[in-house]
């Protein structure tokens, strides 16, 4: 190999490692995404919960049913694509045992080698945004359920309050009137 054909391969091999170095930061912002969109639908799925308990127990009664199970559904509709978000997947990429018996006693060159693990990183890399992608979309479509659940859990409430309980007379046509005892005020 010539000096031309041995500087080529140094450059090559150092681009090959810078390469290999940003695509460990773009890895580690993939995964750290990964974890924001985690925490995130986990507040959903709480906020979620409390949100269905109110609903549930302050507004379904015998009277107004009809209208608690609006944001009772759109709860439980929260509550789905939340989970749709949280829902455990696989990254299918090689294992460290795999490498190691691929790569520790082969024939082939050591750029070999770095060619195949770079193109290992490129490949979880689009996985995992693609993978982060659809779970945004999920959690996203979680808090647009969850604040239309809020909203019409308080326009459930002020109906209740203000139309089916704010009658005086509790729903009687004919009110009682009981006379007061003689001597009284």
């Amino acid at each position: 190999m010539g000096r031309k054909e041995r500087l080529a391969s140094r450059e090559r091999l150092q681009r090959i490692r810078l390469l290999s170095s940003e695509l460990d930061t773009l890895r580690n912002a993939a995964i750290e995404r990964t974890r924001s969109i985690d925490t995130k639908s986990s507040f959903v799925v709480v906020a979620a919960g409390v949100l269905a308990g109110a609903t549930f127990t302050g507004l379904v009664d015998a009277r107004s049913w009809y209208l608690g199970l609006v944001p009772f559904a759109l709860t439980v509709a929260t509550i789905i694509a939340a989970a749709v978000s949280l829902w455990p997947s696989t990254i299918d990429s090689p294992s460290g045992r795999f490498l190691v018996t691929r790569w520790v006693n082969a024939s082939e060159r050591m750029e070999a080698m770095e060619d195949y693990i770079l193109e290992v990183k490129v490949r979880e890399i689009e996985k995992r945004n693609s993978k982060n992608e659809k779970r945004a979309k999920a959690t996203k479509s979680a808090f647009v359920l969850l604040v239309s659940g809020v909203v019409t859990a308080l326009l459930v409430a002020g109906i209740n309050a203000s139309v089916l309980r704010g009658d005086p007379t509790n729903g009687q046509t004919n009110p009682v009137h009981t006379p007061s005892a003689p001597g009284t005020p």
